[in-house]
């Protein structure tokens, strides 16, 4: 489990907690509708006592093509998941990496 210090300060602001132990992730996907758009790159990076000390990265291939403006936006394209595997393979995974790890995402 993650321990957590008291009082510290970043940017001149005070943040009263914060872990040392965390998972950044970040998802790319062809567009931004849950119900309409799939997953095309799934990753993470594992931090411990704040430091970088593991990484996950997948492509992912999506159920229907990647639109034009989500390829100039992530650099993903058709021929780069045409053999990536289907999300239900990458994310047994990609849970295991997760672990019980608290998550800190971005958009």
């Amino acid at each position: 489990m993650s321990s957590i210090k008291r009082n510290r300060y970043i940017d001149g602001k005070l943040l009263l907690a914060y872990p040392d132990d965390y998972t950044v992730l970040d998802i790319e996907t062809t567009g931004l509708n849950p119900q309409n758009d799939y997953i095309t790159e799934i990753s993470a990076i594992k931090y411990r006592n704040n430091r970088r000390v593991d990484e996950f990265s997948s492509l992912v291939k999506p159920e229907l093509s990647i639109p034009y403006y989500i390829t100039r936006l992530t650099g993903i394209d058709d021929a780069m998941v045409a053999d990536a595997p289907a999300i239900d393979e990458v994310i047994l995974s990609f849970m295991d990496f997760l672990a019980d790890d608290i998550i800190a995402g971005y958009n």
